[in-house]
């Protein structure tokens, strides 16, 4: 008799136990991801992000788990659980844009950081203006001017990039960033971009129904194990068995609890 697999084990537990270990997997993972994230804003306050792409991988991984936070607050909020597509679609475009910028030689990630950075600058400020909204418009030069202290002086941005964007699609950035099984997490990620469309699959699921979210949830700690690895990589190691050990640890939970 072949023995059973993690995933077998997974699904054969009732959505409401699998909603539960999910649940107390991301508070063991959250844990160490505020560690990388201390360690972040510590380098921060200390004025030791000198080059643009610390900034963004700073601000990825920051908002990264911001999504997590509220893929997992759809869990105790049972009326919006067949909503938890949204933000794991989110959370999933952070990593594989991350796993693509890591792998880019120096000059290549500093031209990807500088457009992230100043393409929504410029967006913003031209809204602001066209809105005539100077409060905002002086904010948005704050910000310009705390960029400015990495090294990037100017809005150098081309017109062609801010026809295009800096990244490639999608599928691209996966499989440049050599994002494990690139091809079946695409496939994920168009399940979920469907779903944020309001087509009629997104109908199927009924409010509070606990399996949409579980499967979200799924996914969701599958990508949190990614970056935690990826954000460990950016720290140079700090916390690299605890990472290692962390993704043991959490798929024992899945089933245990």
């Amino acid at each position: 008799m072949t023995p059973k697999t993690q995933a077998d084990l997974w699904l054969e537990l009732p959505p409401k136990t699998r909603k539960r270990h999910a649940m107390k997997a991301y508070r063991m993972l959250r844990e160490k991801a505020e560690e990388q994230l201390k360690l972040f804003r510590k380098r921060e306050k200390e004025g030791s992000f000198k080059d643009i792409r610390h900034l963004f991988v700073f601000i990825t991984l920051k908002e990264f788990w911001e999504d997590l936070d509220f893929l997992f607050d759809f869990g105790k909020k049972s009326k919006w659980q067949e909503k938890a597509h949204y933000p794991v679609r989110s959370a999933l475009d952070k990593v594989a844009r991350l796993a693509y910028f890591t792998h880019q030689k120096e000059m290549r990630q500093k031209e990807l950081a500088r457009f992230e950075a100043f393409s929504s600058l410029k967006s913003c400020y031209d809204m602001s203006k066209r809105n005539q909204d100077a409060e905002f418009s002086q904010k948005i030069a704050q910000v310009y001017n705390k960029l400015k202290e990495t090294g990037d002086p100017e809005i150098s941005v081309s017109k062609k990039l801010f026809k295009t964007g800096a990244f490639p699609n999608m599928k691209d950035c996966m499989i440049g960033g050599k994002v494990q099984n690139a091809d079946a997490l695409y496939t994920q990620y168009e399940d979920l971009s469907n779903l944020s469309h309001g087509n009629y699959l997104r109908n199927l699921w009924k409010a509070g129904d606990n399996t949409h979210f579980v499967r979200s949830a799924q996914l969701g700690l599958h990508l949190a194990n990614e970056m935690l690895r990826g954000g460990d990589f950016h720290l140079n190691g700090k916390v690299g068995q605890d990472v290692k050990d962390l993704g043991i640890q959490y798929q024992k939970m899945l089933i245990d609890g």
